[in-house]
């Protein structure tokens, strides 16, 4: 099976000075338009992350949101975040807190921030999805080997592919993993063969992994023949 949509001349994945990034609204707009993006999605980390690995969050966080307009140039930028998966009964970043905020919603698991086993992610990334499917759009990194092999060996990437088609939310190819080969290729590959919606995102902390991070992202998933008619 082959994804049934693919977002491609889109970066739903970006993270900009308000977490760990290192630029403004206005430079991301500003790349995004230069690379020949319609839409990005800025999805800083959320407080938990924030807290865990003791990064200070800029003031004027939650102002910015709602007071900045992209007056540059005509790309949508979004309003988004990337919320914690918590705990093994799938507990996630608290969302009274978020939800209203924010326009597009990434749900990732962090070494630093899940309090539970590495043997239960998985279980932990089911329970979420049961319990929030109508408002988590994207799977953060699921593929992703930057928390070490007994983290990687938690994650049973077929299970999380079905649950994640039947709630019609969508996983992504990150490509500053790819970049960084912190990445399990042969999962990723089954997500790009089987999941239905299949998002190419940079992960970008800077405006040039904007550029090369999509660049990765494509290129892999063009390799693996779910996307072969994309053009750059």
């Amino acid at each position: 099976m082959k994804p049934s949509q693919i977002i491609s001349a889109a970066d739903y994945h970006i993270h900009s000075i308000f977490s760990d990034g290192a630029n403004t609204y206005d430079e991301i707009a500003r790349e995004a338009a230069d690379l020949g993006l319609n839409v990005v999605a800025i999805c800083d980390h959320s407080d938990e992350y924030m807290a865990a690995y003791k990064a200070p969050r800029l003031q004027g966080f939650y102002h910015a949101l709602h007071r900045w307009k992209n007056t540059i140039n005509d790309v949508q930028v979004i309003r988004g975040l990337e919320l914690d998966l918590l705990s093994a009964d799938g507990k996630i970043s608290d969302l009274d807190k978020y939800r209203h905020r924010h326009q597009f919603l990434i749900l990732s698991a962090h070494k630093e921030v899940y309090q539970g086993l590495n043997d239960s992610i998985t279980d932990a990334y089911l329970r979420a999805i049961d319990r929030y499917a109508k408002i988590i759009n994207l799977i953060g990194h699921p593929c992703s080997t930057y928390f070490g092999a007994e983290w990687d060996q938690g994650i049973d990437i077929t299970k999380i592919v079905q649950y994640a088609n039947e709630a019609n939310i969508g996983i992504e190819v990150n490509g500053v993993n790819l970049i960084q080969k912190k990445t399990n290729l042969k999962k990723l590959r089954y997500v790009c063969e089987n999941v239905k919606i299949l998002y190419l995102n940079s992960d970008a902390h800077t405006t040039y992994e904007m550029g090369i991070g999509r660049q990765h992202a494509l290129e892999t998933a063009k390799s693996y023949g779910c996307c072969e008619s994309l053009n750059n």
